[in-house]
């Protein structure tokens, strides 16, 4: 006799990369809000490379002394992309919702293979 698959592991990438284009198409959709996230985003990339410039060309002021820690670096690069991310949503964050869908896809297939969904 056949076996029947009945079910398999949802996919998921697509519809949430369709889904978050949505919620930025609404976000982006009223000027007023747009304009302010274009500013947020904009100031955090000037903070975030202002103390990088600090850390690597006045090491011996004393925000170029606490900015010394290599942990540092990652938070002022995460300050970066998130900048980045309120100046441009439209187009980044379905690509960041894409990628962590796909990689929560993989984690559905497995599990599908495993358990001979």
């Amino acid at each position: 006799m056949e076996s029947v698959r009945i079910a398999a592991a949802p996919r998921i990438v697509q519809p949430v990369g369709d889904g978050v284009a949505r919620l930025c198409g609404y976000i982006t959709g009223n000027s007023a809000l747009a304009t302010l996230l274009i500013i947020i985003g904009a100031l955090a990339i000037v903070v975030c490379a202002g103390l990088l410039v600090l850390r690597k060309w006045w090491p011996t002021t004393t925000i170029g002394q606490a900015l010394q820690g290599n942990g540092t670096v990652v938070w002022c690069c995460a300050g970066l992309l998130v900048g980045l991310m309120l100046i441009l949503p439209a187009q980044i964050l379905p690509f960041v919702a894409k990628v962590l869908a796909t990689l929560f896809q993989v984690v559905l297939d497995i599990f599908s293979a495993i358990f001979g969904i």
